[in-house]
């Protein structure tokens, strides 16, 4: 478990626009691994609880709850992908869902569904990025 924080901390955070929302998931935009990582944050329900999770990376792709559960053969399939050289069309990216994190002088965090999402690899999401948003919108 993660560095926990009350209602009151959450707010704060929100009120300073530290926290995007991520529980629809989408293209992750902001901070590598190697610069700082991006932290993902969920509530602990029914309390008013949140807990620092996990992290991820710009370029990474954040699947919903719901996407996940009905496609999770494909998406975990799709994430086995780790060729190196892969770009992203811009096209793609263009019609895609994207989750912003960059902000000045702190990043934001990403707040995401209690249930759980799933991260897919950035070389994965680099080779499968239409594929991925269209499964994660549930229209695949």
């Amino acid at each position: 478990m993660g560095r926990i924080i009350f209602q009151k901390e959450f707010d704060e955070l929100v009120q300073k626009k530290m926290v995007v929302d991520g529980i629809d998931g989408g293209l992750v935009i902001g901070r590598s691994h190697n610069d700082g990582n991006i932290y993902m944050i969920r509530q602990l329900f029914p309390e008013k609880i949140f807990e620092f999770c996990s992290n991820l990376q710009g370029g990474e792709y954040l699947i919903c709850y719901d996407a996940y559960t009905k496609y999770k053969n494909r998406i975990e399939e799709i994430n086995a992908y780790k060729q190196k050289g892969d770009k992203v069309d811009l096209f793609d990216v263009c019609k895609c869902s994207i989750i912003l994190t960059k902000n000045e002088p702190d990043d934001k965090f990403i707040l995401i569904d209690h249930r759980g999402q799933f991260v897919v690899n950035k070389r994965a999401t680099s080779k499968f990025l239409y594929e991925i948003d269209c499964i994660n919108k549930l229209i695949w």
